[in-house]
């Protein structure tokens, strides 16, 4: 018999190298596909024993279902992992009840498979139900224990943001910043004030109302109030209204309000809640000399930043001269990190103009006319771009700007670059400790097309 079969298997083999193979016909699979499916069917089978055995909900399924979903995504096929997985989810919840910690192997699962497909919708709910399940094996939402759990929702809104687009994007700022300031309550509950362990949680804080300023831009209440000086006065509502997209006008700005009243009421607030947490960052550091005296450079150089990002220049130089002479004192081997922290160039804000973003930035100081016009000509063929030439204030105020060359090559183009780079705001330049004017700026910048 085994003969019989190596002769039968030897004549298959030369029968199918003889005849030619159709194109249009996928490719025989590969020994890891075939082992792959023969797993689907092994589990496929073991669920119909036991469906038959001891019916549809019997919790031996739970296993056999997860395995199913994890061949099913082992062949990229997430959509029908995902669908095994909710029945075990519901399968183990009938036998286990609604709060069993034993539904979260299979909800890590779902999380995986959501992911891989992209389901920011669902994902979100899937963060929600774990925090949920947590709470209630811990007591509630205020139990320290709850701590890292809160967090990992959190930097998974913060990166929901990156993925989404507005204006659903920005509600995962509004959750994320929540959810970090109660990690940061319930540490608090149990360190105290300033402990090291609070810096994570408030930087969480900071970068999700930095994330939110970064999207709608900043404009100043005088800004403001001139939107509506031609229309007869201000509402009501907007008089204590200091942050408004910066691509909007008067027209369009009621819109804004009636639509998006959770997006202002936070922006409201962002620059003070900013400021806030960074003021306690820096003073953990000052509270506990022993941490590393570059991360708390890191924090002063935040703080002034962010004050420089809302106008406040003045506040901003003093803050900027003490993190430089922090930088310098941590100085060794001859390598000043306060050079490396004051020499970039590139403004704290996203370039953006209309539905183009800047996708790279080239420092063009160090290259000659020759090479820079080699380098358009080779390098930036159907590309949008600008080569812009600048002076830097002390106070980090774009001064002489000059656009060397672009592409789109019109008008309308370069006064819109115009328009957003003297408005952009950057770290001013230090020389022996003090801020001074950065001459000759020459940068390269590159847009999605």
């Amino acid at each position: 018999m085994k003969w019989r079969s190596f002769l039968q298997d030897s004549l298959k083999l030369r029968l199918t190298l003889s005849i030619p193979q159709d194109p249009s016909r996928p490719p025989p699979l590969t020994e890891e596909e075939i082992e792959l499916n023969r797993n689907i069917s092994r589990y496929a089978e073991e669920i119909q024993r036991l469906e038959r055995e001891n019916g549809a909900y019997n919790h031996e399924l739970v296993e056999g279902l997860s395995g199913l979903g994890r061949a099913y995504a082992n062949t990229g096929n997430h959509a029908e992992a995902l669908k095994t997985y909710v029945r075990a989810l519901h399968i183990n919840r009938i036998n286990e009840g609604l709060h069993s910690l034993n539904q979260m192997p299979i909800l890590e699962l779902i999380i995986e498979t959501n992911t891989a497909l992209n389901n920011y919708a669902e994902l979100a709910e899937n963060y929600d139900y774990m925090l949920w399940i947590y709470s209630r094996k811990y007591g509630g939402n205020y139990d320290p224990a709850m701590v890292p759990i809160i967090e990992r929702v959190a930097n998974w809104h913060l990166h929901a943001y990156d993925m989404t687009e507005p204006p659903e994007s920005v509600k995962h700022l509004i959750i994320a910043s929540s959810l970090f300031r109660k990690a940061y309550v319930l540490l608090e509950s149990i360190t105290g004030p300033d402990d090291p362990s609070l810096i994570d949680p408030l930087y969480g804080i900071f970068n999700a109302n930095i994330k939110l300023v970064e999207r709608f831009g900043f404009l100043s209440s005088l800004r403001v109030r001139e939107l509506y000086y031609s229309l007869g006065g201000m509402p009501e509502y907007l008089r204590n209204v200091f942050y408004i997209p910066k691509e909007f006008n008067r027209d369009d700005l009621n819109d804004f309000v009636k639509s998006e009243a959770y997006t202002l009421s936070a922006l409201q607030t962002s620059f003070g809640v900013g400021r806030d947490v960074l003021l306690e960052i820096i003073q953990t550091y000052e509270i506990h000399p022993e941490l590393p005296r570059l991360d708390y450079a890191k924090a002063l150089l935040h703080l002034a930043d962010w004050h420089v990002k809302f106008e406040q220049r003045n506040k901003a130089i003093t803050i900027y001269t003490k993190a430089y002479q922090v930088l310098s004192e941590t100085a060794h081997n001859e390598i000043n990190p306060a050079d490396d922290s004051f020499s970039d160039q590139d403004p704290f804000d996203s370039i953006v103009l209309g539905p183009q973003g800047v996708t790279s930035a080239t420092d063009l100081a160090n290259k000659s006319d020759l090479e820079i016009e080699n380098y358009i000509a080779n390098d930036l063929k159907n590309k949008s771009f600008v080569a812009v030439e600048f002076d830097i204030s002390a106070a980090g105020i774009v001064n002489n700007f000059d656009i060397i060359q672009s592409n789109p090559d019109d008008i309308r183009f370069r006064s819109a670059v115009k328009r957003k780079f003297q408005a952009l705001p950057f770290r001013p330049k230090f020389e022996n400790g003090q801020p001074t004017w950065a001459e000759n700026v020459k940068m390269l910048y590159t847009f999605q097309n």
